[in-house]
Protein backbone atom coordinates (compact mmCIF):
# COMPACT_ATOMS: atom_id res chain seq x y z
CA UNK A 1 0.00 0.00 0.00
CA UNK A 2 1.38 3.44 -1.16
CA UNK A 3 1.90 6.35 0.83
CA UNK A 4 0.21 4.55 4.00
CA UNK A 5 1.45 5.85 7.52
CA UNK A 6 2.20 3.47 10.24
CA UNK A 7 3.13 4.26 13.94
CA UNK A 8 3.88 1.02 16.02
CA UNK A 9 4.94 0.29 19.34
CA UNK A 10 5.14 -3.27 19.42
CA UNK A 11 3.08 -6.03 18.37
CA UNK A 12 2.12 -9.39 19.06
CA UNK A 13 2.50 -12.39 15.91
CA UNK A 14 0.60 -14.44 18.32
CA UNK A 15 -2.07 -16.27 16.18
CA UNK A 16 -5.32 -15.74 17.15
CA UNK A 17 -7.33 -18.92 17.74
CA UNK A 18 -7.93 -18.58 21.11
CA UNK A 19 -9.05 -15.09 20.71
CA UNK A 20 -12.48 -13.50 20.98
CA UNK A 21 -14.07 -10.14 18.98
CA UNK A 22 -15.44 -8.22 21.45
CA UNK A 23 -16.48 -5.47 19.78
CA UNK A 24 -16.03 -3.22 16.27
CA UNK A 25 -16.15 0.59 16.22
CA UNK A 26 -15.77 0.36 20.18
CA UNK A 27 -14.10 2.37 22.39
CA UNK A 28 -10.46 0.80 22.77
CA UNK A 29 -7.22 1.67 24.88
CA UNK A 30 -4.22 2.30 23.29
CA UNK A 31 -1.15 2.88 25.76
CA UNK A 32 -2.68 5.36 28.03
CA UNK A 33 -4.84 7.05 25.78
CA UNK A 34 -9.21 6.30 25.60
CA UNK A 35 -9.86 6.37 21.78
CA UNK A 36 -13.32 6.35 20.22
CA UNK A 37 -14.84 5.73 17.12
CA UNK A 38 -14.74 8.98 14.78
CA UNK A 39 -12.15 10.19 16.89
CA UNK A 40 -9.25 11.86 14.57
CA UNK A 41 -5.13 10.39 14.77
CA UNK A 42 -2.72 13.34 14.32
CA UNK A 43 0.92 11.28 14.48
CA UNK A 44 4.24 12.86 14.23
CA UNK A 45 7.61 11.57 15.55
CA UNK A 46 7.00 12.64 19.07
CA UNK A 47 4.01 10.27 19.15
CA UNK A 48 0.39 9.76 18.50
CA UNK A 49 -2.59 12.53 19.50
CA UNK A 50 -6.48 11.22 19.38
CA UNK A 51 -8.29 14.09 18.80
CA UNK A 52 -12.48 14.22 19.69
CA UNK A 53 -13.97 15.05 16.50
CA UNK A 54 -16.22 17.90 18.30
CA UNK A 55 -12.45 19.82 18.72
CA UNK A 56 -11.16 19.18 15.44
CA UNK A 57 -12.08 22.38 13.64
CA UNK A 58 -11.06 24.23 16.66
CA UNK A 59 -7.63 22.40 16.88
CA UNK A 60 -7.12 23.56 13.39
CA UNK A 61 -8.00 27.22 13.31
CA UNK A 62 -6.09 27.33 16.15
CA UNK A 63 -2.91 25.69 14.60
CA UNK A 64 -3.42 28.04 11.18
CA UNK A 65 -3.34 31.02 12.92
CA UNK A 66 -0.06 30.28 14.91
CA UNK A 67 1.81 28.58 11.84
CA UNK A 68 0.71 31.70 9.76
CA UNK A 69 2.20 33.91 12.84
CA UNK A 70 5.33 31.69 12.80
CA UNK A 71 5.90 32.17 9.59
CA UNK A 72 6.00 35.80 9.68
CA UNK A 73 8.13 35.92 12.53
CA UNK A 74 10.89 33.73 10.45
CA UNK A 75 10.97 35.37 7.64
CA UNK A 76 11.20 38.44 9.45
CA UNK A 77 13.72 37.68 11.31
CA UNK A 78 15.51 36.45 8.94
CA UNK A 79 15.49 39.46 7.02
CA UNK A 80 16.79 41.43 10.00
CA UNK A 81 13.87 43.58 9.61
CA UNK A 82 12.99 43.35 13.84
CA UNK A 83 15.28 42.31 16.49
CA UNK A 84 14.04 39.53 18.57
CA UNK A 85 13.23 41.56 21.95
CA UNK A 86 10.25 43.77 19.62
CA UNK A 87 9.10 40.27 18.15
CA UNK A 88 8.91 38.37 21.38
CA UNK A 89 9.02 40.93 24.25
CA UNK A 90 5.08 41.10 24.60
CA UNK A 91 2.65 42.68 22.99
CA UNK A 92 3.36 44.01 19.30
CA UNK A 93 3.41 47.75 18.40
CA UNK A 94 1.43 49.36 15.72
CA UNK A 95 4.30 48.62 12.96
CA UNK A 96 4.67 44.89 13.35
CA UNK A 97 0.74 44.78 13.32
CA UNK A 98 0.21 46.83 9.96
CA UNK A 99 3.11 44.92 8.92
CA UNK A 100 1.93 41.26 9.57
CA UNK A 101 -1.90 42.72 7.90
CA UNK A 102 -0.17 43.57 5.02
CA UNK A 103 1.94 40.61 5.06
CA UNK A 104 -0.83 38.10 5.73
CA UNK A 105 -2.98 39.93 2.64
CA UNK A 106 0.06 39.24 0.74
CA UNK A 107 0.62 35.64 1.83
CA UNK A 108 -2.68 33.82 2.44
CA UNK A 109 -4.02 34.90 -1.16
Amino acid sequence: MPDIGVFCRGFDPTYGKDLTLISLNGPTRIGQATVLPGDVVMGTNEGVLFIPPHLVEEIIETYEKIHTRETFIRQRMQEHKYPAYQIYGGEWGDEIKADFKQWCKQHQG
